[in-house]
């Protein structure tokens, strides 16, 4: 498979370029990195709002406008073709404004996560129609739309791992919400 995604990006008969073999590596490892990792995520946000929502009903926490909880919603968003450009975002936004914050929290970095997202989206936008276009003339691709591909790869790095970084803090405030001092003080004050 590896020789096979070179061939595609030198259509060279002589040795691959350096560049064009580690961005089949990288091209190789997000794809399978991607069938993994994006149905993963998608439970984990779908049952992270369940929780969310199972919190908030039986706490009755008083917060106004009562929030509108849809765990299904936190998922569809991702699938809305022009929405999900921002509204992802917002769910996720929106679920850490339900979790009661400390001062001692982290901040979860959102706002460098989505642009790191769509950056990368973008940059794969830009350079599939370059790479379409040198394929049909039959020229290899040159090294600076490759170059485009790599910044494609590191901002989607970058992304992932923001990602693994807000999740944590997201599943940390959850977590506070279970141990015993907690529960009682939010049963105290809702009784």
């Amino acid at each position: 498979m590896l020789l096979a995604v070179v061939d595609i990006y030198t259509r060279s008969e002589g040795l691959p370029t350096f560049l064009s073999v580690v961005l089949a590596r990288l091209m190789s490892a997000y794809f399978w990195v991607t069938i993994l990792a994006a149905p993963t995520f998608l439970v984990w946000i779908h049952r992270a709002r369940v929780r969310q929502r199972w919190f908030l009903d039986r706490y009755r926490l008083p917060l106004t406008p009562p929030p509108d909880v849809s765990p299904w919603r936190a998922v569809g968003v991702w699938f809305v073709p022009v929405a999900s450009l921002w509204l992802p975002y917002q769910e996720v936004e929106d679920m850490f404004h339900l979790e009661p914050s400390e001062p001692a929290d982290e901040n979860p970095l959102l706002p460098m996560w989505w642009g790191c997202f769509i950056a990368g989206g973008a940059a794969s936008a830009f350079f599939n129609r370059a790479a379409g276009l040198e394929r049909a003339a039959e020229q290899p691709i040159s090294e600076g739309w490759l170059w485009l591909n790599v910044l494609r790869y590191a901002l989607l790095f970058v992304a992932a791992v923001l990602a693994i970084r807000w999740i944590s803090e997201f599943e940390r405030r959850t977590a506070r919400r279970t141990t015993p001092q907690t529960e009682t003080a939010t049963t105290a004050s809702s009784g």
